[in-house]
């Protein structure tokens, strides 16, 4: 009886970001945009909306300057309209801090929604030089320059920081993994050189991601080694 399901909205960093930039520098969007959410959330019973834009101000992905001001007016505006139902809005937001510096007032967006949810995951990716854990918990020996920042611990202690209450903080557990195509099979150490990502699992089909399912079948048919750094 205590379940709340949100209706998700976004995802899809390739063509997302360029649609919430003109939805919410739009008055007349934003203002369909409510009356579509509403219409949605009363038909189905949903308990709200969590938004998940990949990200307010991102240039490199057809997103403006002006994403963090406008994003943060249609949040008021949002939840303005939530408040009376009890809705629940909530935002699902980056770890990295030049991501929150770009598309986020925290202050103000801790006055609008019930919580963010921390995406505390895919700190490194394919894109790198070397293999490396997606989500470490900390920052490591071996982390200097701008990977001091990419760990779980910053990003928390970065949005506590910028003014998020510690109530309204959610941290996200990825139950899934990232993979890679080694340079040099023998060498498959955390830090080795990759030429890409990993081939993909059976059942996710996508390169360089694994789920947690995929992972202990691996472990358990096909001999994948479980090792741990020593952080």
């Amino acid at each position: 009886p205590h379940l709340k399901v949100l209706l998700s909205v976004g995802e899809s960093r390739d063509q997302t970001s360029r649609r919430f930039s003109n939805l919410v520098s739009n008055a007349l969007h934003r203002r369909d945009f409510i009356r579509s959410a509403v219409a949605l959330i009363r038909n189905y019973k949903f308990d709200g909306i969590d938004l998940y834009w990949e990200y307010p101000g991102a240039i490199e992905l057809n997103g403006r300057v002006t994403d963090k001001e406008f994003f943060g007016l249609f949040l008021e505006e949002l939840s303005e309209i939530f408040k009376p139902y009890d809705w629940l809005l909530t935002v699902s937001a980056p770890a990295s801090r030049f991501r929150i510096e770009d598309g986020f007032n925290v202050e103000k967006l801790a006055k609008t929604v019930n919580f963010v949810n921390v995406q505390t995951f895919d700190f490194h990716l394919d894109r790198e030089a070397i293999a490396d854990h997606h989500s470490p918990l900390n920052v490591r020996p071996q982390d200097n320059d701008l990977d001091m920042f990419n760990n779980v611990e910053y990003a928390v202690r970065y949005w506590l920081k910028k003014g998020l209450p510690p109530s309204k903080l959610i941290v996200g557990l990825p139950f899934n993994g990232r993979s890679f195509t080694l340079k040099d099979a023998t060498n498959f150490e955390i830090g080795s050189l990759i030429k890409g990502p990993g081939r993909e699992g059976y059942y996710t089909e996508n390169p360089g991601l694994l789920s947690y399912f995929e992972i202990c079948d691996l472990i358990i048919n096909e001999g994948l080694i479980r090792r741990t750094d020593s952080a």
